[in-house]
């Protein structure tokens, strides 16, 4: 109980803050204005970048491990291929790339929904921040966890052994950062609650306001998800024995799974797709009121289906533990009652989201005339292969207790990329085009996502057995490229917004009203570089930065260049086996110089030639 505590005191904590910072609104009627409601709008290409890059990474990832020398290699690496594969890819694609243009699109429907701006910009600043870094440094912690323990077994150690040999080296960092991640959805959650509470006198529509009550839910969800993953990933005293000894969690992945992508974020795209759609046509209050229906049907079939899983999970859990039955007899215990109860939820989800499909095919028919072809076709499109993809579960549900895993995984795939990855591409795409214009990256995106749900489909029919390892790495060619092409359109678009942020951040620039002491001593360009090569080679970059006035940057370098090099780089020798752990020390005769140089030419980058500076000024400055 204590991390769930623990989480909700952070929800009230923040709660507090919030309210104790920011004054309560009138209690009389009043209303803000288009520009007021839309004030945020100038931060969501910070989503759509940060989404864009996760899903390049993530893109390049899956083409990787499908090489076949690649796969092979992983395959005799045995356990950690869930971690160097799946664990990965989930946290770039999922994480990074669909929950971070949820969030964006969240924050682009819920004004427009209720008439009134976010509550607090800053505390959508710090969902932002805390997700980010939290799935970036988890995947980063997977990756290298992974390799060490594969070149480890590949050496001849056993994966028992190096469990045993990390400790909490493997645990703990993975747990900071996914808890960082999780913080995220926490602040997130509650800046769409107190975003809503707050709207209650606001002069707006109601038959618009009523569809954020599932924004609601959508938020309840993904704090769910973090109390499950607390559960779940907790330490034994949190588990329930199963027999034989081996323990298992209260709660199903599936319906881990079901709860934070269909209800979590599912739910926040679909409200985002029809803003968008209705806001464009002559829009009447029974279009609304059916737009509701269908997110109400999202929202409570994913709700059941979770419910049901972690109904029938405590149940298998109570039998294993105090019946004696083996566990892989426990799902059997219930008969036909048990694909019987999971086939009607999974068919009511089935039916929610083909509600969905016919809702979205008729705005996009309606529509048609005055919107790109590419949102409309690929929101039908996508929710026709996720119709697919619910089939395909509805089946899983109602077979036997034990369905093939590598098919049950192959339908989440499918259903994640095509109901909700696709459609929110295709509305990142669109809001895009609608800032920037229409021009060659756009067009190309356009054509990306045509490429990303032909990937998709067809990395579908190879987990099927149709194709091969051949058709596996056409997909995952097809997956990249609609990823690189969308990348590019996002860069592109919004330059303005980088060109407006690079003024803000000081990070990389000396102060023009206080300049930094070490700056003053007017040391020639030439000197400067030396001395940052000459402590960067001894594994302390950063001094060059600050005697040519980069404080700030500077002292990041001092501080993360030692942690590196003589910190993470000889803890990783000693864990290791095989040719790494033979090679040793001499890891870093290649990273002392490598990184160096680096720093030292991004520095003599950053600042002028003594010829260039003008008469007075000092011999170091930024460009």
């Amino acid at each position: 109980m204590l991390p769930i505590l623990g989480a909700l005191l952070l929800v009230w904590l923040i709660a507090w803050l919030v309210r104790r910072r920011q004054p309560s609104p009138a209690q009389e009627p009043y209303a803000f204005t288009r520009e007021e409601i839309a004030s945020y709008n100038t931060a969501l290409p910070k989503y759509m970048l940060a989404a864009a890059a996760c899903l390049l990474l993530g893109g390049i990832h899956g083409l990787l491990v499908r090489l076949p020398a690649v796969q092979l290699w992983i395959s005799l690496a045995g356990e950690t291929r869930t971690l160097l594969v799946e664990g990965i890819s989930e946290q770039l694609v999922v994480g990074g790339g669909a929950v971070m243009l949820t969030m964006g699109l969240t924050c682009y429907a819920l004004p427009n929904l209720i008439g009134r701006p976010l509550r607090n910009h800053c505390l959508a600043r710090v969902s932002f921040v805390l997700t980010l870094a939290g799935v970036l440094l988890t995947a980063l912690t997977m990756a290298t966890i992974g390799l060490v323990e594969a070149f480890s077994i590949h050496a001849g150690a056993t994966y028992p052994e190096l469990r045993a040999r990390l400790g909490a080296w493997e645990r703990l960092p993975l747990w900071v950062f996914q808890g960082a991640r999780d913080a995220g959805y926490v602040t997130f959650a509650l800046l769409i609650v107190l975003t809503v509470l707050s709207s209650r006198n606001v002069i707006w529509p109601k038959h618009r306001r009523r569809l954020t009550r599932w924004l609601l839910v959508s938020a309840a969800a993904l704090f769910l998800t973090v109390v499950q993953r607390l559960v779940r990933d907790a330490p034994q005293a949190l588990s329930l024995p199963m027999a034989g000894g081996e323990p298992d969690i209260l709660v199903h992945h599936q319906g881990y799974m079901h709860l934070h992508l269909y209800v979590g974020a599912l739910v926040p795209v679909a409200a985002a797709s029809f803003v968008y759609l209705l806001q464009r046509k002559a829009e009447r209050r029974t279009d609304w009121r059916r737009a509701e229906q269908v997110l109400a049907g999202l929202a409570v079939a994913g709700a059941a289906f979770y419910l049901t899983r972690v109904g029938l999970g405590a149940y298998e859990v109570h039998i294993a533990a105090n019946s004696g039955v083996p566990e892989e007899l426990v799902p059997y215990t219930l008969g036909v009652a048990r694909p019987l109860v999971l086939s009607v939820s999974g068919l009511a989800l089935l039916v929610a989201l083909a509600a969905h499909f016919a809702h979205v095919a008729w705005l996009a028919r309606a529509t048609r005339s005055y919107l790109p072809r590419t949102i409309t076709g690929t929101l039908v499109v996508s929710l026709a292969l996720a119709l697919l993809a619910g089939i395909h579960g509805a089946v899983l549900a109602a077979s036997p207790p034990m369905p093939p895993p590598t098919s049950a995984a192959h339908h989440g795939a499918l259903a994640v990329g095509t109901a909700l990855l696709l459609p929110a591409l295709a509305l990142a795409d669109t809001l895009l085009v609608d800032s920037a214009g229409a021009g060659l990256t756009a067009r190309l995106s356009g054509a990306g996502l045509g490429f990303l749900g032909a990937g998709l489909l067809l990395a579908y029919l190879a987990g099927l057995g149709l194709g091969g390892p051949a058709a596996s790495l056409a997909a995952s060619g097809l997956q990249l490229a609609g990823l690189l092409t969308f990348a590019l359109h996002t860069y592109q678009a919004t330059v303005g917004y980088r060109r407006a942020l690079r003024a803000r951040l000081h990070l990389l620039q000396p102060a023009g009203a206080r300049p930094s002491t070490l700056a003053l001593l007017e040391l020639p360009r030439s000197q400067v570089l030396l001395i940052e090569l000459l402590a960067a080679l001894a594994g302390f970059p950063g001094f060059g930065w600050l005697f040519a006035g980069y404080a700030l940057a500077g002292a990041l370098l001092l501080y993360i260049g030692p942690g590196i090099a003589w910190a993470l780089i000889p803890s990783i020798l000693a864990v290791s086996e095989g040719w790494l752990h033979r090679l040793g020390w001499n890891v870093l005769l290649l990273y002392l110089p490598a990184s160096a140089i680096a720093s030292t030419l991004l520095l003599k980058n950053r600042i002028r030639d003594p010829q260039d500076t003008p008469a007075g000024g000092s011999g170091v400055g930024p460009h």
